[in-house]
């Protein structure tokens, strides 16, 4: 499936990168050979409208590429809705799970 192709760095050390195949994020290509891409995530909360799309706003202005939103409850979904009806970003359903551990 994945080749590991070697690459020369300027430190004079070879290192290895697996090859991987292309997906599309929006419009946004990862993997595949396309180089990186600049991407953060949101650290406002999501009920926030008004602080998140400024945010994003300003990733956006700073040259990010992808900007990650957390939506931890129903609260934070509705927000999101509300937020990109605010904004012209690009909303692309993705999903993370997270598990809040307790010991």
């Amino acid at each position: 499936m994945a080749k590991w192709t070697p690459l020369f760095c300027s430190d004079g050390k070879f290192y290895t990168r697996e090859q991987t195949r292309p997906v599309k994020v929006g419009r946004v290509q990862i993997g595949g050979g396309a180089p990186v891409s600049i991407q953060s995530m949101t650290t406002t909360k999501t009920e926030d409208i008004d602080a998140t799309v400024a945010q994003i706003h300003r990733l956006e202005e700073a040259g990010c590429e992808i900007v990650r939103v957390a939506v931890p409850n129903e609260k934070a979904a509705r927000a999101l809705g509300t937020s990109k009806s605010k904004s012209t970003f690009r909303l692309l359903p993705t999903s993370t799970l997270t598990t809040a551990w307790r010991f």
